[in-house]
Protein backbone atom coordinates (compact mmCIF):
# COMPACT_ATOMS: atom_id res chain seq x y z
CA UNK A 1 0.00 0.00 0.00
CA UNK A 2 2.58 2.39 -0.63
CA UNK A 3 2.49 2.36 -3.71
CA UNK A 4 1.06 5.99 -4.71
CA UNK A 5 -2.30 6.08 -5.55
CA UNK A 6 -1.82 7.81 -9.04
CA UNK A 7 0.05 4.81 -10.02
CA UNK A 8 -2.41 2.35 -8.83
CA UNK A 9 -5.50 4.13 -11.09
CA UNK A 10 -2.88 4.53 -14.17
CA UNK A 11 -2.31 0.40 -13.87
CA UNK A 12 -6.51 -0.17 -13.52
CA UNK A 13 -6.57 2.49 -16.66
CA UNK A 14 -3.92 0.45 -18.77
CA UNK A 15 -6.63 -2.67 -18.20
CA UNK A 16 -4.35 -4.19 -15.51
CA UNK A 17 -5.69 -5.96 -12.58
CA UNK A 18 -4.04 -4.66 -9.62
CA UNK A 19 -4.70 -5.80 -5.99
CA UNK A 20 -3.51 -3.59 -2.91
CA UNK A 21 -2.49 -5.68 0.34
CA UNK A 22 -1.45 -3.71 3.13
CA UNK A 23 -1.10 -6.70 6.02
CA UNK A 24 -0.73 -4.80 9.91
CA UNK A 25 -0.98 -7.94 11.64
CA UNK A 26 0.04 -11.76 11.41
CA UNK A 27 -3.79 -12.61 10.63
CA UNK A 28 -3.68 -10.07 7.96
CA UNK A 29 -0.47 -11.87 6.20
CA UNK A 30 -1.92 -15.28 6.52
CA UNK A 31 -4.92 -13.90 5.38
CA UNK A 32 -3.39 -12.16 2.06
CA UNK A 33 -1.77 -15.59 1.30
CA UNK A 34 -4.71 -17.27 0.81
CA UNK A 35 -5.78 -14.34 -1.74
CA UNK A 36 -2.85 -14.46 -3.50
CA UNK A 37 -2.88 -18.46 -4.06
CA UNK A 38 -6.94 -17.73 -4.78
CA UNK A 39 -5.59 -14.87 -7.47
CA UNK A 40 -2.50 -16.76 -8.88
CA UNK A 41 -4.28 -20.46 -9.08
CA UNK A 42 -2.01 -22.17 -6.10
CA UNK A 43 -4.85 -22.44 -3.48
CA UNK A 44 -4.07 -25.79 -2.73
CA UNK A 45 0.23 -25.20 -2.08
CA UNK A 46 -1.47 -21.17 -0.36
CA UNK A 47 -3.90 -23.08 2.02
CA UNK A 48 -0.93 -25.15 3.51
CA UNK A 49 1.26 -22.81 3.54
CA UNK A 50 -0.95 -20.89 5.86
CA UNK A 51 -1.96 -23.71 8.16
CA UNK A 52 2.16 -24.58 8.78
CA UNK A 53 1.67 -20.90 9.58
CA UNK A 54 -0.86 -21.18 11.89
CA UNK A 55 0.19 -24.06 13.47
CA UNK A 56 3.63 -23.01 14.38
CA UNK A 57 1.94 -19.79 15.96
CA UNK A 58 -0.32 -21.87 17.79
CA UNK A 59 3.04 -23.75 19.29
CA UNK A 60 4.66 -20.45 20.39
CA UNK A 61 1.68 -19.10 22.35
CA UNK A 62 1.41 -22.52 24.24
CA UNK A 63 4.57 -22.84 25.42
CA UNK A 64 4.47 -19.55 27.48
CA UNK A 65 0.58 -19.39 28.56
CA UNK A 66 0.16 -17.31 31.46
CA UNK A 67 3.43 -16.33 31.72
CA UNK A 68 5.35 -12.91 32.95
CA UNK A 69 5.47 -10.38 30.18
CA UNK A 70 8.43 -8.61 29.72
CA UNK A 71 8.15 -5.01 28.05
CA UNK A 72 9.95 -5.03 24.61
CA UNK A 73 11.37 -2.16 22.14
CA UNK A 74 11.57 -2.71 18.63
CA UNK A 75 13.93 -0.34 17.26
CA UNK A 76 14.17 0.13 13.38
CA UNK A 77 16.58 2.99 13.77
CA UNK A 78 18.89 4.39 16.52
CA UNK A 79 20.14 7.70 15.16
CA UNK A 80 16.99 8.98 15.25
CA UNK A 81 15.44 6.19 17.80
CA UNK A 82 12.72 5.10 15.39
CA UNK A 83 10.41 2.41 17.11
CA UNK A 84 7.73 0.27 16.32
CA UNK A 85 4.02 1.31 18.12
CA UNK A 86 0.55 -0.57 17.73
CA UNK A 87 -0.90 -1.32 14.30
CA UNK A 88 2.43 -2.24 12.90
CA UNK A 89 3.47 -5.95 12.19
CA UNK A 90 6.20 -5.81 14.91
CA UNK A 91 4.01 -4.89 17.61
CA UNK A 92 1.82 -8.42 16.89
CA UNK A 93 5.14 -10.22 16.61
CA UNK A 94 5.80 -9.36 20.69
CA UNK A 95 2.30 -9.75 21.37
CA UNK A 96 2.46 -13.53 19.70
CA UNK A 97 5.46 -13.82 21.10
CA UNK A 98 4.64 -13.18 24.39
CA UNK A 99 5.65 -9.75 25.14
CA UNK A 100 4.14 -6.65 26.01
CA UNK A 101 5.38 -3.48 23.28
CA UNK A 102 6.89 -0.79 25.37
CA UNK A 103 5.54 1.83 23.07
CA UNK A 104 2.63 0.42 22.53
CA UNK A 105 0.85 3.28 22.57
CA UNK A 106 2.87 5.32 19.96
CA UNK A 107 0.50 5.45 16.86
CA UNK A 108 2.56 2.87 14.05
CA UNK A 109 6.30 3.59 13.91
CA UNK A 110 7.69 6.83 14.89
CA UNK A 111 10.59 8.04 16.75
CA UNK A 112 10.96 8.89 20.41
CA UNK A 113 13.32 11.14 22.37
CA UNK A 114 16.57 9.66 24.16
CA UNK A 115 14.44 10.62 27.48
CA UNK A 116 11.51 8.61 26.68
CA UNK A 117 13.28 5.81 25.49
CA UNK A 118 15.16 5.78 28.58
CA UNK A 119 11.69 6.05 30.87
CA UNK A 120 10.63 3.54 29.06
CA UNK A 121 13.77 1.07 30.39
CA UNK A 122 12.61 -2.08 28.35
CA UNK A 123 13.28 -5.70 29.92
CA UNK A 124 14.19 -6.78 26.12
CA UNK A 125 15.43 -4.51 23.26
CA UNK A 126 14.99 -6.12 19.45
CA UNK A 127 16.45 -4.28 17.02
CA UNK A 128 16.81 -4.52 13.43
CA UNK A 129 19.81 -6.67 12.44
CA UNK A 130 22.21 -5.96 9.45
CA UNK A 131 22.40 -2.13 8.64
CA UNK A 132 18.55 -1.14 9.39
CA UNK A 133 17.64 1.34 6.56
CA UNK A 134 21.10 0.82 4.54
CA UNK A 135 23.05 -1.96 3.17
CA UNK A 136 25.59 -2.64 5.88
CA UNK A 137 26.06 -6.53 6.75
CA UNK A 138 26.95 -4.90 10.67
CA UNK A 139 24.60 -5.01 13.42
CA UNK A 140 24.46 -1.41 13.32
CA UNK A 141 21.98 -0.99 15.52
CA UNK A 142 22.81 -3.78 18.51
CA UNK A 143 26.63 -2.13 17.98
CA UNK A 144 25.54 1.52 18.83
CA UNK A 145 23.23 0.25 21.83
CA UNK A 146 25.94 -2.08 23.27
CA UNK A 147 28.68 0.59 23.23
CA UNK A 148 27.27 4.24 23.00
CA UNK A 149 27.22 5.34 26.76
CA UNK A 150 24.09 6.94 26.06
CA UNK A 151 22.16 3.84 26.48
CA UNK A 152 24.19 2.27 29.21
CA UNK A 153 21.87 2.66 31.97
CA UNK A 154 19.29 0.70 30.39
CA UNK A 155 17.92 -2.48 31.97
CA UNK A 156 18.36 -4.39 28.76
CA UNK A 157 21.67 -3.25 28.18
CA UNK A 158 23.04 -3.60 31.49
CA UNK A 159 21.72 -7.65 31.27
CA UNK A 160 23.11 -8.15 27.72
CA UNK A 161 19.05 -8.23 26.60
CA UNK A 162 19.80 -6.41 22.88
CA UNK A 163 18.71 -9.00 20.10
CA UNK A 164 19.24 -8.42 16.20
CA UNK A 165 16.53 -10.23 14.53
CA UNK A 166 17.56 -10.03 10.73
CA UNK A 167 15.69 -6.87 9.08
CA UNK A 168 14.36 -9.00 5.81
CA UNK A 169 12.50 -11.29 8.48
CA UNK A 170 11.10 -8.78 11.06
CA UNK A 171 10.32 -6.19 8.53
CA UNK A 172 8.72 -8.12 5.30
CA UNK A 173 5.05 -9.07 5.88
CA UNK A 174 5.30 -12.78 4.66
CA UNK A 175 5.78 -16.08 5.77
CA UNK A 176 9.04 -15.06 7.38
CA UNK A 177 7.40 -13.09 10.19
CA UNK A 178 6.69 -15.89 11.90
CA UNK A 179 10.31 -17.26 11.61
CA UNK A 180 10.90 -13.72 13.44
CA UNK A 181 7.96 -14.46 16.21
CA UNK A 182 10.15 -17.61 17.17
CA UNK A 183 12.76 -16.25 17.69
CA UNK A 184 11.06 -13.52 19.64
CA UNK A 185 9.62 -15.89 21.64
CA UNK A 186 13.02 -17.95 22.57
CA UNK A 187 14.11 -14.56 23.63
CA UNK A 188 11.29 -13.89 26.20
CA UNK A 189 11.46 -17.63 27.14
CA UNK A 190 15.36 -17.17 28.16
CA UNK A 191 13.90 -13.82 30.08
CA UNK A 192 11.66 -15.81 31.93
CA UNK A 193 14.05 -18.46 32.68
CA UNK A 194 16.45 -16.10 34.11
CA UNK A 195 13.88 -14.60 35.66
CA UNK A 196 12.63 -17.73 37.78
CA UNK A 197 16.20 -18.86 38.67
CA UNK A 198 16.52 -15.64 39.99
CA UNK A 199 13.54 -15.94 42.52
CA UNK A 200 14.61 -19.49 43.62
Amino acid sequence: DITPQETVTRLRGLGLHVVVISPHTIADMIRDIGVLGVLTGTETKADALSASLSARLTAVAAAGPEARKPTVAHVVWHDPLYVSGNDTLQNDVIDHAGGTNVFSTKEGWGTVPLEEFLIANPDIIIVNGGGGMDSATSDAILEAFMTNPQYASLSAVKNHRVYAVNADTISRPGPRIVDATEQVAAIITAWRDDRAAADL
